[in-house]
């Protein structure tokens, strides 16, 4: 069973990026408590993440996994925890910058290399879960009241989970430059989510 699931190409994907994920929760730093401001830092990088992000890879998928992707996307309760939470300071213009040339370097040359990028965002649904309660915990917010991109999917985060893991095996496959695109656009993907987040941390501790 155990060599079953290591063939799998999630498999292949979490054990190329198992470094970088460490990395990312090192510089977001929102577990186990987490401040106002590096909470709100969290939601101003994953919305420039996303800004940037969403219309690359929407570019790359065909129609029906266009609707797909976008049937996917928790943008909108971001924005919504920023209408709640944010104090007005908005983004830099060199943060901005800096995340745009994050996301032109991620290869998505292909459908597999797309699905390994979206691995990230995807699986970040499942650590937001930990965040969400974290948040209620520490600042004591809820879905309601800017907790909402965290707590996402909510009940159904595994099922949604489960349903993604179907698909990105179906997308990428086994052959073994598909497997190599994926893994290649996830790596890219962790690091510009630890670009932006990075810029933000050093334009909040220059202020």
């Amino acid at each position: 069973m155990n060599a079953v699931l290591d063939d799998l190409a999630i498999a292949s994907i979490r054990g190329a990026t198992q470094g970088r994920h460490a990395a990312l929760e090192a510089v977001a730093q929102l577990v186990p408590a987490v401040s106002h401001g590096r909470y709100l830092l969290a939601l101003r990088a994953f919305e420039l993440f996303l800004s940037a992000w969403e219309p690359r890879i929407d570019a790359v998928l065909s129609a029906p996994l266009r609707h797909w992707f976008a049937s996917r996307s928790r943008r909108e309760l971001l924005r919504r925890d920023l209408y709640q939470l944010d104090d007005g300071r908005g983004v830099p213009e060199q943060a901005r910058h800096a995340c745009e040339r994050a996301v032109s370097r991620i290869e998505l040359v292909s459908t597999p290399a797309a699905f390994g990028s979206i691995y990230v965002l995807e699986g970040s649904a499942l650590g937001g879960q930990v965040i969400a309660r974290v948040a209620i915990a520490t600042l004591g917010l809820d879905g309601n009241s800017g907790a909402a991109y965290f707590n996402g999917r909510g009940g159904r985060t595994a099922a949604q989970w489960k349903s993604f893991q179907v698909l990105l095996e179906e997308q990428v496959g086994s052959e073994p430059t598909a497997r190599q695109e994926a893994c290649g656009a996830a790596r890219q993907t962790f690091d510009a989510l630890i670009t932006t987040f990075t810029a933000l941390h050093h334009d909040q501790a220059a202020t």
